[in-house]
């Protein structure tokens, strides 16, 4: 059964172990990287990004500019590096977008759009593009509510 990485879970796996029993489930939740640094608290370790994906999982990648840069165009040339990385039916936007406040490279849910813009001109397929707005996602959600 595919699995999605549930971020707002993140503070309730505390041990190394606790990733590869999530992955298990439904909904997955990753182990904090236990930095002093916020947002790279709540990142996903390159490891754990892998075990999810590997049981049909997908990632959702923040729109923080320490992260992605400044902008809607990083932001999607970050995306398309991790569907690379990790494959195109396992990556989706990550969904805090709004309230990042002054580290978001975008602010809210109509700055993914230019996601989407950046994708049509580099001549991304309409069907990835699909998989990675939605489809990729939606999948997840259907599993999980199933």
């Amino acid at each position: 059964m595919p699995t999605a990485i549930n971020i707002a879970s993140v503070a309730r796996v505390r041990s190394p172990g606790d990733i590869d029993e999530a992955a298990r489930s439904t909904w997955a939740a990753a182990k904090p990287n236990f930095s002093l640094v916020g947002w790279r608290a709540r990142q996903l370790t390159f490891d754990d990004a892998k075990l999810i994906t590997s049981k049909g999982g997908v990632i959702g990648l923040w729109a923080l500019k320490p992260d992605v840069g400044p902008s809607a165009e990083s932001y999607g040339a970050r995306f398309l590096e991790m569907a690379r990385q990790f494959g195109d039916d396992h990556v989706a936007f990550g969904t805090d977008i709004n309230g990042l406040g002054t580290y978001a490279s975008m602010n809210n849910y109509v700055d993914v759009r230019g996601v989407v813009d950046y994708w049509q001109k580099q001549k991304i397929a309409e069907k990835r593009i699909r998989k990675f707005a939605i489809e990729n996602y939606a999948r997840v959600l259907k599993a999980a509510l199933n």
